[in-house]
């Protein structure tokens, strides 16, 4: 086991082909993108990002182990394909979230100034930060010791969720401002399918909760 937690997200996302938006997972995460096969005509979007209430948001997130964060990051870059036309490729970008980062961070601060408004979330360095955690934790998960987890090791991992995860809702505060709805209004009520996989979730938990007491008692 690595000593994050959140970094395993990135390759379990794809193996469970789920969604935690309570609608079925976009054919584009099911096939290879392909350039010649994407439209080139913009639909309508109401948001050129993903809106999401910061409360919802923490709960899927920190419920899911991070996992939430890969279907966050999908979710901007769909609705930034939708809404300008831009052929980006939402499933790769979602997947390789951290290096996408400095490029979705910058095209949310440039609406933000074009919008004529002024919101402070500090995007270059929230950006390196994420970017540097999600490293540190692919690093630390190659090197680390998979027989063996410390009781100071499984703290870490919630820890480093926590950072992460703080990261991601000042970010989300941000759009949430840009897209005019600073609280999330518009989807700030769990789905039925999203209550289902934060209770699915609930035993991974449980299954951490005994690791960490298991190692406490094996360093006593």
């Amino acid at each position: 086991m690595g000593t994050a937690f959140h970094c395993w997200t990135y390759s379990v996302y794809f193996r469970l082909n789920l969604t935690l938006r309570g609608e079925k997972m976009p054919s584009s995460l099911l096939k290879k993108d392909n350039p010649e096969s994407e439209e080139s005509t913009p639909a309508k979007s109401v948001h050129t990002f993903f809106v999401i209430s910061v409360k919802k948001f923490m709960v899927l997130y920190f419920m899911t182990m991070g996992l939430y964060s890969i279907v966050w990051f999908y979710e901007h870059w769909k609705h930034y394909r939708l809404a300008t036309g831009v052929k980006v490729w939402p499933a790769v970008r979602a997947f390789f979230g951290a290096l996408m980062i400095f490029s979705l961070f910058s095209k949310v601060q440039k609406s933000l100034s074009e919008s004529g408004r002024a919101y402070e979330w500090s995007p270059v360095v929230r950006g390196t930060l994420i970017f540097a955690i999600t490293v540190a934790c692919i690093i630390s998960s190659v090197i680390g010791n998979a027989t063996f987890i410390p009781a100071w090791l499984v703290v870490a991992n919630v820890m480093i969720l926590g950072v992460f995860g703080f990261l991601l809702a000042g970010a989300q505060r941000a759009i949430n401002f840009l897209e005019a709805d600073p609280e999330g209004h518009s989807n700030s009520t769990l789905s039925f399918a999203n209550g289902i996989w934060v209770g699915v979730f609930g035993y991974f938990w449980l299954g951490w909760i005994f690791i960490f007491f298991t190692a406490m008692n094996l360093e006593a």
